[in-house]
């Protein structure tokens, strides 16, 4: 498991150990990361993930290559969670996600750590299709699946379905 690396982001493995670290105990996740965790850290969803989530990297270490961490570089600052839901799918789908903590919003840290993302899935040849979701009320995140390439192919429910299949497929 190794970091993605982007112009200002160190997107890091989720591994059992910061999961539990974040479960357990903050301070001890801030010294995992050699980092900063801000007080927004973690935002509600993954919250309430958190308990699940560290029961599943258990079982399945190989996980945590696809659940993130995105570290500002330049002062090794937790800005949130990214990357994927889990391991693709039978037939090659991962679904993208990500959260950004309130101070690191509207600076492009979160669509320049979604390319990122993005290429790294892309460059791992079970990957053949990345998916997302968002409400179609949150424009911000609207701009940055569209600025990544994701083109939108419908609904589910109330949310905003959106896709990118690899290059050439």
């Amino acid at each position: 498991m190794s970091a993605i690396q982007t112009e200002r982001l160190t997107i890091v493995p989720f591994t059992h150990d910061l999961a539990l670290a974040a479960l357990r105990d903050r301070s001890e996740m801030a010294r995992l990361l050699a980092a900063t965790v801000p007080d927004e850290w973690p935002g509600p969803e993954m919250a309430s993930y958190l308990p699940t989530y560290a029961r599943q990297v258990e079982r399945e270490p190989e996980r945590g290559d696809w659940v993130r961490l995105a570290l500002r570089s330049a002062d090794r600052a937790l800005i949130g969670d990214m990357g994927f839901h889990g391991p693709p799918d039978a037939a090659g789908t991962v679904e993208i996600g990500y959260r950004t903590a309130p101070a690191y919003r509207r600076q492009g840290y979160t669509s320049e750590g979604v390319r990122g993302l993005i290429a790294w899935a892309f460059g791992r040849p079970e990957v053949r299709r990345i998916v997302a979701e968002c409400a179609p009320d949150n424009a911000g995140s609207i701009r940055i699946l569209e600025g990544a390439g994701l083109r939108r192919v419908g609904t589910r429910g109330r949310m905003l379905r959106w896709e990118l299949r690899r290059p050439g497929e």
